[in-house]
């Protein structure tokens, strides 16, 4: 009976999601801030390349660092909140050859598979389709089959590997990511 019980409370609290997106504003930023530096301690230092370092420097930022890295033109930052709080971000980034390279994309564990991710993924696109785009970047670990399979299902497909020397205490380990890529359409 307990079993039943705990099922249709994590049910509940599915149903009850009321995940909404939007492109991160300045007034964002302390939102922004909190889930940068909660991707950067959790589990995220197994997926990205963590350092004190890089963790030091966000700690560090003032309210108009981070309200200037929300604001850039070359840049956005999608938020997810339910209801009214924050519960995953994403980024891209336009380089030099007008590419749009998507950065990481971190949903906090409670909300993981429950389509927070791909509502987020579907934010990027649109957002750079409205800019303009016509080719998005995006590099994913070799490992990480979800990110891969969400990649694939918006029509992404692999074009290479690249190889990254990461240093972990002991031993040094080799990590591969997986390059895809995505033309946009008219």
């Amino acid at each position: 009976m307990e079993k039943l019980e705990n099922n249709f409370n994590q049910k509940s609290k599915i149903e009850k999601l009321d995940i909404k997106t939007q492109i991160a504003k300045e007034k964002d930023w302390e939102d922004y801030k909190k889930l940068k530096i909660l991707e950067m301690t959790e589990e995220g230092k197994e997926m990205h390349d963590f350092s004190q370092k890089k963790l030091d420097i966000l700690n560090n930022m003032t309210e108009e660092e981070w309200k200037k890295e929300l604001s850039r033109k070359d840049m956005f930052v999608v938020l997810a909140r339910n209801d009214s709080d924050p519960v995953g971000i994403s980024c891209a980034t336009e380089d030099e050859r007008g590419f749009w390279v998507f950065g990481d994309l971190h949903v906090e564990k409670e909300f993981r598979n429950k389509g927070v991710g791909r509502k987020m993924f579907l934010e990027r696109l649109n957002e750079v389709k409205n800019r303009g785009g016509k080719k998005i970047i995006l590099a994913v670990k070799i490992n990480n089959e979800a990110a891969i399979h969400l990649a694939e299902s918006f029509g992404f497909e692999k074009i290479s590997k690249m190889e990254q020397l990461k240093f972990i205490k002991y031993p040094k380990s080799l990590i591969t990511e997986q390059i895809m890529e995505l033309g946009i359409l008219k």
